[in-house]
């Protein structure tokens, strides 16, 4: 199967045709054509009649059902039909099922459905995760009481509009990288015989009628057999639809006493190489690909307010962002998630249109509009076609300038975020991640709680509580970015409205104190009964992103976990076979921030883990040769010339520099900063921010199975937490 007639290869820069052919010629041309590959034919699953199945989680916290129907394969004609139903259905607060399950019957936060057309059948899903003790007889009721409705009422113009604006969106912003480009190239050869198929897509996705949209919902939804799947929180059958039977599902047994045993690539296949008449060792390393910044440019609107912008016309797409300086770290200890909650109830539209008519608006103009809170800003994010840059602006500044203060609306917002609350309840990563951060930060301080809060300080929010924070927040510190098909002078007169009705604020940030590193060395464990993966986090407090060595620091990690070649990948996956992936990070911030390796290892292997990750954070300094400087050096300056290729990717880098006050030649300057680190430089980083023995260790696994080993390898002094990073008593 794996032969040069099974094969496309796609190519897409900065390239010259002829030289490039040429050169495909020379390498690849030699290679035989392997047996013929013969076409396989679609498989379409039939039912023969409906399936009721349910399962019992042991990690599950809130009950979830699916409905899948058989569908078509990929690149049917039927396929694209069937995407657009998906999204009528399920796509948006005016679907049906939303309006159904979420706004009438309060069954959910939020339901989902998709088209899946693969390479020889496809399934279309309707996905709810239910609320918290919600029988799923009820959720299935009302998904088939809103399938009758849209049956009854058929498709609204206006949505299926929408939808073909936000897939034009969608098809320019695929196309906005050279990989995206490759990408999309080969597989449309490879399936559909065209590698020009995803262009002339959109022209196939405007062509879908109504009438094509109810004839495929016909065909395949209305009345068809199904395959109906509860999952329930274990001890929790009884909430899962009436009739089902328990699904066969093989799960595997944690054994003990096999930590050793490893499951590596084995030896190298030895095989008759195919004669070649070029010489096919490596070549030696070119120049180091420097890259250049593009021209930014730089407004002043009134009231101060600045404005960054990078201007290019490869696509008629247009991404912006207006960030507000505060988010979480502005929320009161006891209440955090305000901002949060905040952010959640501007994406329910503006005190001129709700949300449903808001996301409608949007759609139809082939934009995106979405309002996100971290833990030091909050952030309106926006896509749209350039041709629509003002009238996408004039619905964000409604979003920002008149929030929607409707008591329903906090309501539903509200349940929706203590929903999710405890749905990571259920998240080993989720657990760890969120109990890591309070074990550096402690109880006091804003990083050593969720951005979202917990289920106490979200339950004790109230709408006073975000219209306080609104009328502080409002106005400070404002920033402006731009990426995308839009000139200096429009881009500046779009954001000057909405920059004059804002009264600059300059409110000052509260001053927590980061405690003592008490924790420093220890090693913690919480217990998932049955868990069947341990996650793994080890690491400490670094420094800020605007600490002089920030990016020293950055460049000395990526050997160590930056990627897949990092050593922590290849030894845990590559070479023991004990996980996916392992990875090593510095998170950024304006407040000193942590050192972070995490994974997850099969359970029997955690405790050989812990050792191989602790062996490489001891020698990692000393280990750090001439090699390796240039591998990273490499690495680094090579991965830079696709980084800031997409509009998103510029965007970070205006975020990047207003924040941080960075020069707009950084990348450049940070570059310099890394070809001129010497070995022992990144020696020396490391062993000044990731000495081993201020790490905190912290495993997330199965008591019963691990708790013995890790003790050991805790030197018999394993601290014990529960699900919320509280010690257990």
């Amino acid at each position: 199967m794996y032969g040069p007639n099974n094969v496309t290869l796609a190519i897409v820069g900065d390239i010259d045709l002829v030289e490039t052919r040429q050169k495909v010629e020379r390498w690849f041309g030699e290679i035989k054509r392997g047996p013929a590959v013969p076409l396989l034919r679609p498989m379409p699953v039939v039912l023969s009649k409906n399936k009721k199945l349910y399962f019992e989680d042991n990690f599950a916290k809130l009950p979830e059902l699916r409905i899948t129907f058989p569908t078509v394969e990929g690149y049917h004609e039927d396929e694209l039909a069937l995407n657009v139903l998906a999204q009528l259905l399920a796509g948006s607060k005016s679907s049906v099922l939303y309006k159904q399950i979420v706004t009438e019957e309060k069954l959910a936060p939020r339901v989902s459905g998709f088209n899946n057309s693969m390479e020889l059948a496809g399934e279309f899903v309707i996905r709810v995760r239910a609320n918290a003790g919600v029988d799923l007889d009820k959720v299935k009721s009302s998904i088939f009481v809103a399938l009758e409705l849209f049956d009854n009422q058929g498709v609204s113009q206006k949505d299926l509009q929408r939808i073909k604006a936000e897939t034009e969106t969608l098809l320019y912003d695929r196309f906005s990288t050279v990989l995206g480009k490759s990408n999309q190239m080969a597989i449309d050869n490879e399936f559909a015989g065209n590698p020009a198929y995803a262009i002339k897509s959109v022209a196939k996705i405007n062509a879908v009628s109504a009438d094509d949209v109810m004839r495929v919902f016909s065909k395949y939804i209305k009345d068809q057999t199904v395959i109906i799947t509860s999952f329930v929180p274990k001890g929790k059958a009884e909430l899962a639809v009436n009739g089902s039977t328990l699904a066969s599902v093989w799960i595997e047994e944690v054994k003990t006493g096999v930590a050793s045993e490893e499951v590596s690539q084995g030896e190298l296949a030895v095989y008759e190489k195919t004669p070649s008449n070029y010489d096919r060792s490596e070549p030696p390393f070119g120049d180091l690909p420097l890259i250049k910044m593009p021209k930014i440019w730089e407004e002043k609107l009134e009231n101060g307010y600045q404005v960054l912008g990078i201007e290019t016309s490869e696509i008629p797409l247009v991404r912006f962002d207006i960030t507000i300086d505060g988010g979480g770290w502005l929320d009161p200890l006891e209440k955090k998630g305000v901002s949060n909650l905040l952010a959640r109830l501007m994406n329910e539209g503006s005190a001129k249109i709700s949300a449903a008519k808001f996301e409608q608006e949007t759609g139809l103009l082939g934009s995106a509009i979405e309002v996100r809170s971290n833990q030091e800003e909050l952030s309106i994010r926006v896509s749209t076609l350039s041709r629509n840059f003002e009238d996408t602006l004039d619905l964000v500044e409604q979003v920002l300038l008149q929030p929607r203060w409707q008591q329903a609306d906090f309501d539903r917002v509200k349940s929706a975020a203590l929903n999710s609350i405890k749905g990571r309840q259920a998240n080993p990563r989720s657990i760890a991640d969120r109990s890591f951060s309070k074990l550096l930060y402690g109880e006091q301080h804003p990083m050593g709680l969720s951005g979202a809060g917990d289920a106490k300080t979200v339950s004790a929010i109230e709408m006073s509580d975000l219209q306080s924070y609104y009328r502080r927040l409002i106005g400070n510190k404002v920033r402006f970015h731009i990426a995308g098909d839009v000139s200096q002078s429009r881009a500046s007169s779009a954001f000057a409205k909405i920059a004059r009705q804002l009264q600059p604020a300059n409110v000052e940030l509260p001053d927590y104190i980061i405690p003592e590193q008490s924790n420093a060395g220890k090693v913690f464990f919480i217990d998932i009964p049955a868990a069947k993966q341990s996650v793994i986090y080890v690491g400490k407090l670094t420094l800020a992103s605007t600490d002089a060595d920030a990016n020293k620091l950055n460049f000395t990690n990526e050997k160590l976990g930056g990627g897949i070649s990092g050593d922590l990948a290849q030894t845990l996956r590559i070479e023991k076979g004990y996980t996916y992936g392992a990875y090593s990070r510095i998170s950024g911030g304006k407040v000193v921030r942590p050192f972070s390796a995490s994974t997850s290892v099969r359970a029997n292997a955690t405790k050989a883990s812990l050792v191989v990750i602790r062996d490489m954070l001891k020698n990692y300094g000393s280990s750090f040769v001439e090699a390796d400087a240039k591998t990273t050096k490499l690495k680094l300056l090579k991965e830079n010339t696709r980084a800031f290729e997409s509009l998103a990717a510029k965007l970070a880098t205006l975020h990047l520099i207003s924040k941080y006050g960075k020069s707009k030649n950084y990348v450049e300057e940070d570059q310099q900063e890394l070809v001129s680190m010497r070995p022992e430089d990144f020696s020396r980083i490391a062993d000044k921010y990731l000495d081993e023995r201020e790490m905190v260790y912290l495993i997330v696994g199965d008591r019963a199975t691990q708790f013995e080993a890790v003790n050991e390898f805790a030197d018999g002094k394993l601290i014990e937490l529960d699900i919320f990073g509280n010690p257990v008593k």
